[in-house]
């Protein structure tokens, strides 16, 4: 009889099972390891809070490394080690059933068993979000590049720096004049990313 892992409920195969069908469920696992690696989520807490769904050796939702969320609502995560990228819209609460946690908004890392967030709030950067998804040169008024030109829209894993030579905003994002960002293009918007003080979301 197949057992599951402990953190990422992949299937163990027991020696000598699965006469014929052992490549589907190798092809499964692999999948599934695909998704615990780099696999991402959108979560909508919007209506109260959200359990995340684990199941023994099929596709779920826990298993996902990114989760990007909307809404101020609970999430509600396994309590088994793990680690979780999160990129909050809005400051949420998330809980493994025994600890609560406070999350804010921006770029977050969620470390299950025990239960602990490490924002960049908590340091002294900030990450927040921006939008719209195609960021290009019309909509950085008020900010110059540090180097290189702007795109006409930042991709998914690409980045430009700008600095502020006065005060604007960028999306729902205010710089202060003299603040400077990295800006990161990601499937669900552009996430600002400061090592300065003086960049805020409105």
């Amino acid at each position: 009889m197949s057992t599951a892992t402990q953190r990422n409920r992949l299937e163990l195969m027991d020696y000598g099972s699965n006469l014929d069908t052992w490549g589907d469920k190798l092809n499964r696992n692999f999948r599934n390891i695909d998704a615990a690696l780099d696999g991402s989520l959108a979560v909508d807490l919007t209506a109260g809070g959200h359990v995340l769904v684990a199941s023994d050796f099929v596709e779920d939702e826990a298993r996902r490394r990114v989760l990007r969320t909307t809404g101020g609502g609970k999430l509600t995560i396994p309590a088994v080690e793990k680690v979780y990228y999160v990129l909050a819209q809005d400051p949420f609460s998330a809980t493994d059933g025994t600890t609560t946690v406070q999350v804010p908004a921006g770029f977050s890392v969620l470390l299950a068993q025990p239960l602990s967030v490490h924002s960049s709030a908590k340091n002294t950067s900030v990450a927040v979000f921006a939008y719209p998804a195609a960021i290009g040169a019309s909509h950085l008024s008020g900010l110059v590049l540090v180097a290189g030109t702007v795109p006409a829209v930042i991709p998914p894993g690409g980045y430009v720096d700008v600095k502020a030579t006065a005060a604007a905003q960028v999306g729902n994002v205010r710089f202060a004049a003299g603040a400077s960002a990295r800006l990161v293009g990601s499937a669900s918007g552009i996430v600002v990313m400061s090592e300065t003080a003086g960049v805020t979301r409105v």
